[in-house]
């Protein structure tokens, strides 16, 4: 039981988060290469959408809480650059995230 808390400190301290997020980003960018590599783009194009949902809650945290009005076209372009932009952020921004969610549920089934 002892050795478990140790694991679990070691994994809540600040070179256990730097280590989730290297394993995180090792996982992600290499199934994201391996699926490439093998003409398997579908598991990458997959992947890269999952990632747009860690890159549109960064680009949220950015953006301007205002109301905007716009037709429906601009509404449409609005999101479609969002979700293009969301993508190509949430492949850099995902492994932080997962490896910073990863570190805070060890911390606190710590406490």
């Amino acid at each position: 039981m002892e050795q478990q808390n140790k694991v679990k400190e070691f994994f809540a301290s600040n070179l256990g988060r730097v280590i989730i997020t290297a394993v995180s980003i090792f996982i992600i960018y290499g199934i994201m290469l391996i699926a490439v590599a093998t003409d398997v783009t579908a598991v990458a194009i997959i992947l890269a959408v999952v990632c747009g949902y860690f890159g549109w809650r960064a680009l949220s945290r950015i953006t301007p809480n205002i109301f905007l009005i716009m037709p429906v076209v601009g509404w449409l372009i609005y999101y479609g650059v969002k979700g293009v932009l969301a993508i190509m952020v949430g492949c850099f921004v995902a492994p932080f995230q997962i490896g910073r969610m990863l570190s805070d549920k060890i911390n606190s089934a710590l406490k």
